[in-house]
């Protein structure tokens, strides 16, 4: 089995973080399984936009690309190749500002890509490409978001499962949230101790899903 985890949060003490390394710390335990981890913030993502279409248009047309854009279809080429061989993709971020880090919309902008996750056929019916894998969720938000009236708030955790749903066809296989611990200081360590041991929980069944 495969796994790729793709991280997104650069403060060592942040408490994705430290679900992100729970996680890799069971993982090891494993027997048979294969752990490849992508740090979206070490890989320095550039911002999906009007440059990054230039460069594919240049690619279509077959003109010379510079270094700096080969890079960036390396990128590409790079994120399509690890989720293509994983069995199952492990997404780990927290909630800043309602959504997820900047660095995490990158990584989900060169990841989903026609031809890569969906296709359309002469028909115009979407096609997903990646219905045969799985994915696991680890989230962190610092308030509590589990309310209706704040749960529409929530942009983090949606902006992952939609696009997974929709633009790939991935099933989410187990989601892990520890949320609070900002809002509630004085129950902050109970709140991440038991968090940490739902992850661990899921990471022991992985060989399972």
């Amino acid at each position: 089995m495969n796994i790729l985890v793709i991280r997104a949060n650069d403060r060592p003490d942040g408490v994705s973080t430290r679900m992100t390394d729970v996680f890799l710390e069971e993982m090891e335990q494993q027997p048979n399984i294969n752990v490849t981890v992508f740090d979206a913030f070490a890989e320095n993502l550039p911002y999906f936009g009007q440059s990054v279409f230039s460069i594919y248009e240049k690619v279509m047309r077959e003109i010379d690309l510079s270094e700096e854009e080969e890079a960036i279809i390396g990128i590409q080429e790079k994120i399509a190749e690890m989720t293509s061989a994983a069995d199952i993709l492990v997404f780990a971020f927290p909630l800043w500002n309602l959504t997820v880090p900047a660095s995490m919309h990158s990584f989900i902008d060169f990841f989903i890509q026609p031809n890569v996750t969906f296709k359309y056929a002469e028909d115009g019916t979407k096609m997903l490409l990646f219905k045969e894998k799985k994915a696991i969720l680890l989230n962190a938000r610092g308030g509590y978001f589990n309310t209706p009236e704040m749960e529409r708030k929530e942009m983090a955790i949606r902006f992952i499962e939609e696009n997974l749903a929709e633009y790939a066809g991935v099933q989410i296989v187990g989601t892990v949230i520890i949320e609070g611990h900002k809002q509630r200081p004085d129950q902050a360590e109970m709140i991440v101790k038991e968090g940490l041991k739902r992850v661990r929980k899921v990471a022991q069944n992985v060989s399972a899903l």
